[in-house]
């Protein structure tokens, strides 16, 4: 499965409890005992250990659980020959009527006339026990008594009520009361503090119940009396009998505008509604001065700060499908975005019969153009790449057609492999086609990764496209330089400085197995990977400029005199864009000053473990710097680092964030806090032209259990290109004091600045909201947008540089942070405060929030009406300056979106655009696709017209050009630019159809 597949989930928001499996083997009391002696213990017992699992050791479910499990627990020490079976007595109380069952109807507990039997056995297995409460017609249910640990929800309003338990007593009772009556005495009684944009609105009501409190209180709004809005209530409501006052606060209205509303209260009986009133909001304030007001009244988005407005980037007509993956790049400077969705809008588009787009902003709205490679392309080449490579600009994309990069459609590819080019001027471009040169089938091509402006595809294959790869019985790496002209240029790249393969027995992997993070430099002069020599280990390499080979990871004689010999396997990281630096871990002693010795390093084995960084601009035997060597007051520099992961490397590689068991550094942090040994403690190591010997600072300890979300590749941590601001996703308590202090167990976003050395906490109330408690509901997580892995800023997984995520979650200047909650930061956030409290990329309840310098302001809230009921709202994203923030809504957040289907929005500084409905692009034909394009004549085999047999060999082996490829070729270079024309006008000529 391909990086663009894989869900964007945060690791610590999946569900983490999840039913025990196995039997139940359920009975009526006094029933014959039919189940083998010692079976259902068994069962039981492994589907406890599996739940144990499920659960994890840490985080706020496991704490839940741990009681309960602890009791279960004792349960194991059972031998697993024994029979045993757990009797469970049930009880109905109270003054209502009804029954509870199993589902599979072993008991029927009843205290209904004519059918009691209000005190049951349950006799069954280890396991779960799953009962369900259903009161009597005129009845309801009220609770459960003393010994259930449910999970879930299960109150008197969920008719009828399921629990699922862990055993913590061998009795519990269902409570069952008469059906209350309606609400009484809902009434409005006033309106206050009305602004031009808010009002707080007052009513009061009487839950009529002694026994059942109010489910729902809310005050309903619109411009009419269908009302479409709602605010829930500030109070907590009953039980009792006396009407008590009630409020809410509501906002985001426009001004000089007459509004209905009316307070709904519900319990138990059913709903009452008072009757209707109306308020007037004040005319608009003075202070009202962007440039954009009129349009942030008509779609009242006042509310949004920094003269924020909607602009619907997605277009009306979408095949009724909502968007598939978010995990493509943006424009740096947000006037464009790429998404996939099923379907294709103009009816061209690829087999696979959905579409890849590119929506680019206008000065009259957002205009959207399908750049799914053509069936007309696809079919001549078979399955099509499901992971296009965008520019950094996203004016060039590049789909490679071969062979698919899903492991699960592996089989081999009977036709060529190609690549088809959209140019910035929208025509398709095909390139020559590539066959094995012994006539083979070409299994598993695929396109690994690209320079910034795809002049330099890698593509990984088994195939033999050049006769020098004859040694290869698994995937090489080829480098295909110019892929869209007549004649581009192929190169092997797994090969040494005499142009023969290392290790023909093994695979190549571009950059490393778990991270192809700029492993392609911006330019495509440098191609970093990793494959294994013949009686070697897993080795690095820096092919550059197509000529020189160098081992990156090996020990350099110069630089280590006296390290032990024995190779070790290194783990690729990441690289600079410019190809300048690349970063590994590895057990392997590369300088003198690393002293410890480990075995190969792992996820579970850490010692011996250093992080390295390779500088190819430093003299000759200078290049090796042990990154995690220790820096001011280590007691054992170069020792003992212990590395558990990397968590990210800046675009630049002038800052690597990682965790480290070892104390790297005894000064201490801003909160004078300092590292421990054998913890989990966070490091920035940083050297650019303030450090240049380098620099190591301590940023916080992390419980052990919490290190695994801040490293790999599912780390929603993301850092500036610049690498001075990192940001990231815990539910460690990083901040115990002071405004941002962190109190409860749930996932926080975090803010560290390396200049200054200071932590903060990100997902915090908003100023003047004292009922969000500063962000610090329990149980409510904070989700950072991520694509996960090192590089998660840019497009993580495609072995490019410079090409910005549409999930980037800061700016790069460090001051935006956009995240996702379904905790209620302000009070205006009518979708907030529910019990969906794991909120994921895509949860329902969860809103877009916007940390600028400090504050926090919601920016996803709809304004408009959604009769599909929830909004969901999933992959926000910034773009670098922060003007811009995009997420997706079924929302309708402008008045020209007129369905409930998913649209994606920009919330953009100083935007906006007049509801006067404009012209869509992309409903039929080729309106998406720009005028025709020829395509070029099929060549005969690609291969013999290519750059030479194989590699020449270098002139000086291992240094790093300053004149690369791309600079010699594209940069600034007219001459270039004529020739390619030339080449282009000369390879249509030659009869190409259009």
């Amino acid at each position: 499965m391909s990086p663009t597949e894989r869900g964007a989930e945060h690791p610590r928001t999946r569900e983490q409890g999840r039913e025990i499996s196995g039997r139940e083997d359920c009975a009526p009391a006094g029933a014959e005992e039919m189940r083998p002696a010692g079976s259902s213990t068994r069962v039981g017992r492994f589907a406890l250990l599996a739940h144990l699992r499920g659960v994890g050791g840490s985080g706020a479910g496991a704490r839940r659980l741990l009681l309960p499990g602890l009791l279960m627990l004792a349960f194991l020490l059972v031998p697993a020959t024994q029979a045993f079976a757990v009797t469970l007595t049930v009880n109905l109380s109270g003054s209502g009527k009804g029954r509870v069952t199993t589902a599979d109807g072993s008991i029927n507990c009843s205290n209904i006339p004519g059918q009691e039997a209000n005190r049951c056995s349950y006799e069954y297995g280890f396991a779960t026990a799953k009962l369900e409460a259903t009161p009597a017609p005129e009845d309801a249910f009220l609770e459960w008594g003393p010994g259930v640990g449910q999970f879930g929800s299960c109150t008197a309003f969920t008719n009828p009520c399921e629990t699922s338990f862990i055993l913590s007593a061998t009795e519990v009772t269902a409570d069952f009361k008469p059906q209350p009556d309606l609400p009484s005495d809902t009434e409005i009684t006033g309106v206050s503090a009305v602004t031009d944009g808010s009002v707080e609105l007052e009513g009061r009501t009487n839950p009529n119940s002694t026994s059942f409190p109010l489910a729902e209180c809310q005050f309903e709004f619109g411009e009419t009396s269908s009302y479409g809005r709602s605010s829930i209530c500030e109070q907590t409501v009953g039980p009792g009998t006396a009407a008590v006052p009630v409020s809410a606060m509501v906002a985001r209205l426009k001004p000089a505008t007459t509004y209905h509303f009316r307070l709904t209260a519900r319990n138990a009986g059913g709903i009452r509604h008072s009757a209707d009133a109306t308020f007037t909001t004040s005319p608009p304030a003075n202070g009202e001065t962007c440039p954009n007001a009129a349009v942030r009244l008509e779609q009242a988005s006042v509310f949004l700060p920094e003269c924020r407005a909607y602009e619907k980037v997605t277009p009306d007509y979408k095949q009724s499908s909502n968007p598939l993956s978010a995990a493509f790049p943006m424009a740096a400077d947000g006037d464009g975005i790429s998404w996939k969705q099923s379907g294709n809008y103009d009816g061209e588009g690829s087999s696979l019969g959905q579409g890849t787009y590119i929506a680019r902003r206008t000065p009259d709205g957002w205009q959207t153009v399908n750049v799914s490679a053509p069936f007309r392309l696809v079919q001549q080449a078979g399955l099509l790449s499901v992971a296009p490579r965008f520019s950094a600009d996203l004016s060039t994309v590049t789909w490679c057609l071969g062979q698919n990069e899903s492991a699960g459609m592996a089989q081999e590819q009977e036709g060529p492999f190609a690549c088809a080019v959209r140019d910035p001027g929208g025509q398709w471009l095909k390139s020559p086609s590539l066959e094995d040169v012994r006539g083979a089938s070409i299994g598993g091509a695929y396109l690994a990764g690209a320079s910034a402006d795809l002049s330099h595809l890698v593509i990984s294959s088994n195939a033999h496209f050049l006769s020098s790869a004859g040694a290869a019985t698994r995937n090489s790496l080829y480098e295909f330089v110019d892929p869209e002209l007549a004649d581009p240029s192929l190169r092997l790249i797994n090969v040494d400085n005499n142009g023969a393969l290392i290790g023909p027995g093994a695979s190549a992997v571009l950059g490393g197995e778990t991270s192809t993070y700029q492993a392609v430099s911006a330019d495509g002069s440098t191609i970093f990977f990793t494959t294994t020599p013949t009686g070697g280990v897993a080795t690095i390499y820096a092919r550059v400029d197509g000529t020189t080979t160098t081992a990156v990871s090996n020990p350099s004689p110069p630089e280590c005199t006296s390290c032990n010999p024995t190779a070790k396997a290194a783990t690729y990281i990441g690289a600079s864009s410019d190809g300048r630096r690349v970063f590994f871990v590895t057990a392997q002693q590369l300088v003198n000053q690393d002293t410890d010795t480990g075995t190969n390093c792992s996820a579970s084995v850490t010692a011996g473990c250093d992080l390295y960084e390779y500088d190819f601009e430093e003299p000759s035997g200078s290049r090796i710097v042990q990154v995690s060597g220790g820096g001011s007051g280590d007691l054992t520099p170069g020792v003992g680092a212990e590395v558990q992961g990397v968590t990210q490397v800046s675009q630049d590689g002038s800052h690597v964030y990682f965790l480290a068991k070892g104390v790297l550094t005894t000064v201490p942090n801003a909160a004078g806090q300092v590292p421990s040994t054998g913890a989990s403690n966070l490091y920035v190591y940083e050297r650019d032209a303030a450090f240049p010997l380098g620099r190591t600072r301590f940023i916080a300890t992390v419980p052990t259990a919490e290190a695994s979300t801040l490293v790999g590749g599912n780390s929603p941590a993301q850092v500036t290109p610049d690498g001075r601001y990192l940001v990231f996703a815990t539910a460690a308590q990083l901040i115990t004091s002071g405004p941002e202090a962190d109190t409860d167990s749930a996932i926080d976003v975090y803010r560290y600045d390396s200049a200054t050395g200071r932590l903060s906490r990100v997902s915090i109330g908003e100023p003047g909201y004292p009922a969000s408690d500063n962000g610090n509901t329990p149980g409510m997580n904070a989700v950072l947008p991520h694509a996960g892995g090192i590089g998660a800023l840019s497009e993580p997984g495609f072995g490019q540089s410079e090409t910005r995520s549409r999930l980037a979650a800061i700016s790069d200047d460090g001051s935006y942070v956009v995240f996702e909650t379904a905790e209620k930061l302000q009070a205006d956030d009518v979708n907030g405060g529910s019990s969906a409290s794991n909120c994921t990329i895509s949860g329902v309840g969860c809103d877009v929030y916007l940390w600028h310098d400090g504050t926090v302001r919601m920016l996803s809230d709809s304004p408009l009406p959604d009769p599909g009921g929830a909004n969901p709202v999933l992959a926000p994203g910034i773009s670098a300056s922060g003007r811009d923030v995009f997420f997706s809504t079924s929302g309708r957040l402008t008045p020209t979106d007129l369905d409930n289907i998913e649209d994606t929005y920009d919330a953009r500084i100083d935007g906006g655009f007049s509801a006067t409905p404009m012209a869509q692009s992309c409903t039929s034909g080729d309106s998406c696709q720009g005028p025709p394009t020829a395509l070029p004549a099929a060549p005969v085999t690609g291969t013999p017209g290519f750059l030479g047999p194989g590699n020449p060999s270098p002139a000086s082996p291992g240094h790093h050009k300053k004149k690369h490829h791309k600079k010699k070729h594209h940069k600034n270079s007219s001459k270039h630019k004529a020739k390619g024309k030339q080449k282009k006008r000369a390879h249509r000529n030659r009869g190409g159809a259009r």
